[in-house]
């Protein structure tokens, strides 16, 4: 949120190759060894697009996005002790309801 810190970060990116490379590694290696991050992300980015293309509102996009993801992390932790992982269709299902109610 802070705009100095974000256009630090923009240029360290920019202009440190090495730098952009182990945060790309970094970031491969979270979403091989954490599926259920990996889920949330997907699930995120998809919610936030079909919004935002449906009410041209990014702001509305993103925190529609955000609870679907939330939804979908608390469902994780629920089943964890099981072992089995939520079938995604039916959190995308839920989602879409409720942001139809919106």
């Amino acid at each position: 949120k802070d705009p100095a810190y974000a256009e630090r970060q923009r240029e360290r990116y920019q202009t440190d190759p090495a730098y952009a490379k182990r945060q790309r590694e970094r970031q491969r290696e979270r979403y091989q060894a954490d599926p259920a991050y990996a889920e949330g992300q997907k699930i995120y980015i998809k919610t936030y697009n079909r919004i935002k293309i449906q009410t041209s509102n990014k702001k509305e996009a993103k925190e529609q996005a955000v609870i679907a993801r939330e939804r979908y992390l608390q469902s994780v932790n629920s089943t964890k002790n099981s072992g089995n992982l939520p079938l995604t269709s039916n959190l995308t299902e839920t989602t879409q309801s409720s942001s139809k109610n919106l």
